[in-house]
């Protein structure tokens, strides 16, 4: 659990943070504001896909990160913070014509995002839940590489609707949510215990206010 208050103490040590890739420009900004308040604090983030942060958080190489939380039996030495949730949608040009969700999926190439990752299984559930068979095209690892595919109109896309990715304001791109989504959590992973509790508690506090601006 995080700590209700900031501390009105001076921070201070070396504290290593992680994330995956679409929270680590306000975790960054989150960091650099914290600096500026504690000279003597120093913060080093890092980005890595959410089981690889997991591992490096259980092994001592990372004091906390923020990663997808998976639904799956519970490593009883982390402790686990939810952040926000981002609800799977469809993504398409802006010049794909305006049709329902399943016949988008079936009409137009499907670019996938990799099955072996906690995002792309939220995809193939998703997939099953609207009862649709895709035109299969190309699978991919990376959210930013499949957008930038969809928005030169080479095919469409089940993603999880980024918190920081500004996909509704993009020329570009149209989003379309869909009926009961599924969801991807976003969380803070740390040890239970950890000495830097107060310093990651502070850092949370911060990138959810970069969040909310």
């Amino acid at each position: 659990m995080l700590a209700s208050a900031p501390s009105p103490e001076p921070m201070a040590g070396e504290v290593h943070l992680g994330a995956v890739v679409s929270a680590v420009r306000p975790l960054i900004q989150s960091t650099l504001v914290l600096k500026a308040r504690h000279p003597e604090l120093e913060l080093h983030v890092s980005a890595a896909k959410s089981a690889e942060l997991v591992e490096r958080v259980v092994a001592g190489a990372l004091d906390a990160a923020i990663a997808v939380r998976e639904a799956a039996p519970a490593n009883p030495d982390l402790a686990w913070t939810d952040l926000y949730a981002e609800p799977m949608v469809l993504l398409t040009g802006r010049a794909v014509e305006d049709a329902p969700v399943r016949t988008l999926l079936q009409r137009h190439p499907f670019i996938r995002f990799d099955q072996t990752q906690h995002t792309g299984k939220l995809v193939e559930r998703t997939l099953k839940r609207l009862r649709v068979r895709p035109q299969e095209f190309l699978e991919l690892n990376a959210i930013e590489s499949i957008i930038d595919l969809v928005r030169s109109g080479l095919g469409v896309a089940l993603l999880p609707l980024l918190r920081d990715g500004r996909w509704q304001q993009d020329a570009r791109l149209r989003v379309v949510e869909l009926p009961r989504a599924e969801v991807r959590q976003v969380a803070l992973v740390q040890k239970r215990g950890a000495p830097n509790a107060a310093v990651v508690a502070a850092v949370v506090r911060e990138f959810q206010v970069q969040m909310q601006g």
